[in-house]
């Protein structure tokens, strides 16, 4: 096995012990870990997005920290703030929770654009600037957000522009009839988070496993076809019937990046046009704008994402 593959093996392992099923999720959850995007999980309440992000954090021995999202939330109580010293007689920056490796943004669309946007800088320059001055982030800084659908009360909807920073939207579902007999058992021997969480040993020598893994994933090799292919689904989704706003060049970065960790992952040494269309549903559809008509016939998105792959030709 590649670096990657036995990192991911061993966080696999690691998760397993709390998280059951999901596995899909799981290795494209760590391969936007490992070319450091920002991720966004959407699913009722109660089906462990919020537990699978702090037994991620702690698998991969990483610093933790949960922002609850709500409608009063401000952008200091995120970022932080200057707080006045009496004793030196001068203000003094106080770090917010989000001076941390894994940030947990829960139910982030229950707060308001103004604090929502307090997160962008950091997601897209991993830096944030606070009374002029710059604060750089963790090497391994990422955001991992959550959000309840948007028919739910109380949510507001994400910018686009700050929808357009998470590399992967990945939505999560009620697990099936033998997953969900599994959590009942489990939930037998323990009786909270942290018996659970007390499970999850991460690996030793885990920076230089990381760094191994990123390295690897920058000898994938991509062939000039795939980069064409790439171009042509982003410029496809541009003119499709039932979009209003297809993606962005910057998306297309994104699918790309992530392509090759992927490919990593599943022991292949270069990416191919299946690993491209595997990632397809989970980087491009969240940053689409539905025209009105097409929302309103309920369109959905299985359907434009057919409409999609039909138009471009996959490579040979």
């Amino acid at each position: 096995m590649n670096p990657a593959q036995e990192l991911y093996v061993n966080l696999s392992n690691e998760t397993g012990k709390v998280v059951i099923g999901k596995e899909e999720s799981k290795k494209i959850i760590f391969a936007t870990f490992l070319v450091k995007g920002n991720i966004l999980i959407e699913g009722v309440p109660g089906i462990a997005k919020t537990l699978l992000a702090r037994v991620f954090a702690r698998a991969m021995g990483l610093r933790f920290s949960r922002i609850q999202f709500t409608p009063d939330l401000m952008p200091s109580d995120i970022l932080g703030s200057s707080m006045y010293n009496q004793g030196k007689g001068a203000f003094e920056f106080v770090p917010g929770p989000i001076f941390s490796d894994f940030i947990l943004a829960d139910e982030i669309n229950r707060a308001p654009a103004k604090t929502q946007a307090a997160l962008l800088e950091s997601m897209e320059e991993k830096q944030v600037t606070i009374d002029n001055c710059r604060y750089d982030m963790s090497e391994n800084f990422m955001v991992f957000a959550t959000q309840n659908p948007l028919e739910f009360e109380g949510t507001y909807t994400l910018p686009e522009a700050q929808l357009d920073r998470f590399m992967v939207r990945i939505l999560f579902d009620y697990p099936d009839a033998e997953e969900e007999l599994a959590v009942l058992e489990s939930a037998l021997e323990v009786t909270g988070i942290n018996e659970l969480l007390e499970r999850v040993q991460p690996p030793t020598s885990l920076p230089l496993q990381i760094r191994n893994a990123r390295d690897f994933v920058g000898t994938v090799v991509v062939d000039n076809k795939i980069l064409l292919y790439i171009r042509d689904l982003i410029g496809a989704s541009r003119s499709l019937d039932e979009l209003l706003l297809g993606n962005s060049p910057r998306s297309g970065q994104m699918l790309l990046r992530l392509s090759r960790a992927y490919a990593a992952l599943e022991g292949s040494t270069f990416v191919t046009p299946d690993h491209v269309r595997e990632l397809v549903p989970h980087v491009l559809p969240h940053r689409w704008v539905i025209k009105p008509e097409a929302e309103i016939q309920q369109t959905p998105v299985e359907s434009i994402l057919r409409a999609l792959f039909d138009t471009v030709k996959v490579p040979e």
